[in-house]
């Protein structure tokens, strides 16, 4: 998988993985010999747990990717120490399901996805990366800047496209291979590779780059609530205000440029809209009547109340498909996994009505997506009347 998308490391015709018994981390990526946890190696298939089994391959891929995003790619200071783990982490993800032959990093990257923003969304968060020559590795490696980082770059990858976002990497692995290199770099060369592109035309007359784009999600902690109200013509009304999880402790002086991911209610075809500082969006969503389809923006979500019921009426449809597969047409495992994070979090701080957020759980009776087990442990704490409903 890795030599099919980087196929540039051609000094080594092996590299070794060695168990060690005693690591303060869980793996390190040195150059031909990476060094794990000797647990991690000792599986077997008749005693260990399928998670523990998929934690190996998880740990073995992302120690893998750092050989192109890391080592024959290197970055020139710590302040980017998010792409290199960001990167890792993405590419091990990928590489976990061509290994294991399933599917399971789209359900996986919805977990990701919750922790992180429940993560960020704490006033003791900071931002993943900072224009600061002083910038301290010992704080450097926290959750965020592998799967904030993560989510980040495929924010990236869904705003230039896929292939346009491997044939980038490509040429930057291949014009910077050997070398110190800064996110400028990769985003540049993103940039060349976009504009030249089939859908370049995304950011045509924009007055501003990608590179300003992903700057405002690196450089600043947090993410934005996005308000969707229904509007008489059918169409939404899209607003949005920075996420204040804990009264008190609101961002200051926070905006961010604001990729909208929908699909075009004609064609179909996955497009992008923008909401920018300050600024409304007005849009139409077809029979989607969701935002983000796919799931995967770094955005808290809140509906209006007849949206809500909407969504819960589909939801509940989505449920009685079968097979399974019908009901991915409808909505997604990811999509419905952030659905139940965001309305519980933002039930949580009085933002909506915990009336909608039972009401959206109710369905799950019916879920075998396995990562909703993820609410199990999440809400437990708090919320231990949340087994009454998925009982």
């Amino acid at each position: 998988m890795y030599e099919g998308l980087f196929p540039f490391l051609t000094q080594f015709t092996y590299f070794d993985i060695y168990g060690v018994t005693i690591m303060k981390v869980v793996a390190m990526e040195n150059w031909g010999l990476i060094t794990v946890r000797q647990k991690l190696l000792l599986n077997n298939s008749s005693i260990s747990t399928l998670t523990e089994g998929r934690l190996t391959q998880i740990v073995l891929a992302h120690e893998i990717a750092h050989q192109w995003f890391g080592n024959l790619v290197t970055m020139k200071w710590w302040d980017d120490l998010w792409l290199n783990e960001g990167f890792a982490s993405m590419i091990g993800l990928k590489a976990t399901d061509v290994l294991a032959n399933t599917p399971l990093s789209q359900d996986e990257l919805s977990v990701d996805i919750a922790r992180a923003m429940r993560s960020d969304q704490m006033p003791s968060s900071a931002p993943i990366s900072r224009r600061d020559e002083e910038f301290d590795p010992e704080t450097a490696f926290t959750s965020n800047t592998y799967k904030k980082a993560m989510l980040i770059i495929l924010m990236m990858e869904r705003i230039v496209s896929e292939v346009t976002f491997r044939d980038g990497l490509r040429m930057f692995l291949n014009e910077f291979m050997y070398k110190n290199v800064d996110h400028a770099d990769l985003l540049a060369v993103l940039t060349r590779v976009y504009n030249g592109s089939m859908i370049g035309e995304r950011l045509v007359g924009r007055n501003f780059t990608l590179s300003e784009v992903i700057e405002t999600w690196i450089y600043q902690r947090g993410f934005p609530l996005i308000n969707v109200r229904g509007r008489s013509d059918g169409k939404v009304l899209v607003t949005h205000e920075i996420y204040q999880h804990v009264p008190g402790h609101k961002p200051s002086g926070v905006q961010w440029k604001i990729p909208l991911f929908i699909r075009d209610p004609l064609t179909l075809k996955p497009t992008v809209q923008w909401l920018l500082e300050n600024s409304t969006a007005v849009l139409d969503l077809g029979a989607d009547m969701v935002l983000d389809r796919d799931g995967r923006n770094f955005v808290r979500v809140r509906y209006d109340t007849d949206l809500y019921l909407n969504i819960i009426a589909r939801l509940h449809a989505n449920a009685n498909c079968i097979p399974v597969a019908a009901r991915v047409l409808l909505i997604d495992a990811i999509f419905s996994t952030r659905l139940m994070d965001d309305s519980f979090t933002l039930a949580e701080i009085g933002n909506i009505s915990y009336a909608h957020a039972l009401n959206l759980s109710v369905y799950l009776r019916k879920e075998v997506i396995f990562v909703l087990s993820y609410f199990r442990r999440s809400f437990r704490s708090s919320m231990s009347y949340f087994y009454v409903v998925i009982k």
